[in-house]
């Protein structure tokens, strides 16, 4: 009877998560915990309400105690990876996603977030093959189409990004990835039909803001290259008050100030004989890239 009382209250915590209603979601699984305090999905879901509060540690905390009862529950693993990448610890998340493709070698969103995991350590090749793998398993799986992009985008295969781009376009239009995406792959022009579905999609009352912020981005750049400038900024400016965040204003005024204080014109007089007397040319070699930064 009272596994029976669980599974309802868990039912309905669930669904209640997914209408986005966490606060009556969350009254759901604390009623389960207050029977069983080591209950693994209740902790589990606890985390994941943990993980859309910002509270990270909270989450990892809760998966992890979840994970003490159900260790090869290759779901919670995954879902512990992810808090990890978002508590900005990559290399922690490669274990538990390492262990759930493991366990679950046809997990495709496993394979996607272990790809996610290396591309935020730089290591783009195994990234690639994490995403090609969940496409294999899943194809037109877009969050791994979108996530494949944006590694492309940051190795410099612009063309290669935008083809990805524009195929999940073709079945999402209103895709805010591969929309915010396809924005840094080329510039754009007033025939180029993408500044217009982003603008549609900026009228979504219910666009969360992390999706606000990367349209606004997205437009505040096509703006920029259609010599929009105004409009350019409004978008810009918007998308600043949506996240939230704040330019450390002061401390970037204190850190100029140390480095003239540092190298004035005085100490580098004082220094002007030291190092290689030479005259040979120096040549500054850098990573391949088109140039376009320097």
């Amino acid at each position: 009877m009272e596994n029976q009382q669980h599974k309802r209250a868990l039912d309905s915590g669930i669904a209640l998560y997914g209408a986005r209603r966490f606060v009556e979601a969350e009254r759901c699984f604390q009623s389960v915990l207050q029977q069983d305090a080591k209950h693994p999905d209740a902790l589990h879901m606890m985390g994941l309400l943990a993980v859309e509060a910002n509270q990270f540690s909270t989450a990892i905390d809760y998966m992890q105690r979840a994970l003490k009862r159900l260790p090869r529950q290759p779901m919670y693993l995954n879902n512990l990876g992810n808090a990890m990448i978002l508590a900005r610890n990559p290399v922690d998340a490669l274990r538990p996603f390492r262990k759930a493709v493991k366990l679950s070698p046809r997990y495709a969103e496993a394979h996607n977030d272990l790809g996610r995991a290396s591309r935020g350590l730089g290591e783009a090749d195994e990234a690639r093959k994490c995403f090609a793998r969940a496409l294999a398993i899943e194809p037109g799986f877009i969050r791994a189409e979108a996530a494949l992009g944006e590694m492309l985008v940051e190795v410099g295969e612009m063309p290669e990004a935008a083809q990805v781009f524009r195929s999940i376009l073709t079945r999402d239009p209103h895709n805010v990835q591969a929309l915010g995406g396809l924005s840094a792959t080329f510039k754009f022009t007033e025939d180029d039909p993408e500044l217009a579905n982003i603008e549609a999609a900026l009228k979504n009352p219910r666009l969360i803001p992390d999706h606000r912020v990367i349209l606004h981005h997205a437009a505040g750049k096509i703006c920029n290259d259609l010599k929009r400038y105004d409009d350019a900024m409004q978008h810009y400016h918007a998308g600043k008050k949506t996240s939230g965040l704040q330019f450390p204003i002061d401390l970037h005024h204190r850190s100029y100030a140390a480095l003239r204080s540092s190298f004035s014109k005085a100490g580098f007089a004082g220094s002007f004989a030291a190092g290689s007397p030479s005259e040979i040319p120096v040549f500054i070699v850098g990573m391949p890239r088109s140039g376009t930064t320097l």
